[in-house]
């Protein structure tokens, strides 16, 4: 029966129209890599086609491939639990990044392992202008929950403080959060 598969997904392929060509089925799938393709459907309800063809490039299970993917999540859907702090303030991301080809052109430059992707400006969406790739004592001190403290004309949060006053954060942490001191005590002590 043609269309009764349509919205169903098979393995990483959601099924978005179906047409008829030559006594064959067609399909056309959305993979969770973001590229569309017209693929026989038959061959997607039974597994024999998983993709799109992104799993024969290994590029599924990359790390920069997880980077976009959590990315993507945390903008659309809505039973992601970062999706409050992301899509559901309105933040997208480029439409050139909704395939991973197209992140990946704009974001490779830089990128390592060690490295998390980061938005300069915290209201601003994923995009090669407002995107960079930092580490996460710096992508941490980009949240916007990061709680900073001022003094002597510095604002800065507790792991910068640690490091110029010579003091271990977890001290600074216990003097501010669990005895109340004022931040001048606390750095000053």
């Amino acid at each position: 029966m043609l269309k009764d598969t349509i919205g169903l997904k098979f393995n990483k392929l959601k099924i978005l129209d179906e047409k008829r060509e030559d006594k064959t089925t067609y399909c056309l799938c959305l993979c969770d890599c973001g590229n569309k393709k017209w693929l026989p459907k038959a061959d997607v309800k039974r597994g024999r086609v998983k993709s799109c063809g992104c799993l024969r490039l290994k590029m599924f299970y990359t790390p920069q491939y997880k980077v976009w993917a959590t990315m993507k999540q945390r903008c659309n859907n809505k039973n992601d639990k970062g999706y409050k702090n992301y899509g559901g303030r309105g933040i997208t991301y480029d439409k050139k990044w909704e395939t991973f080809a197209g992140f990946w052109e704009d974001m490779k430059e830089g990128y390592s392992p060690k490295l998390s992707i980061d938005r300069i400006d915290n209201d601003g969406n994923y995009c090669k202008k407002n995107c960079r790739w930092v580490t996460r004592f710096v992508n941490n001190k980009n949240k916007r929950n990061t709680k900073r403290y001022k003094y002597n004309g510095k604002n800065l949060t507790i792991p910068e403080w640690a490091i110029v006053k010579n003091i271990n954060k977890r001290t600074l942490y216990s003097r501010i959060y669990q005895l109340k001191w004022t931040i001048e005590k606390t750095l000053n002590t």
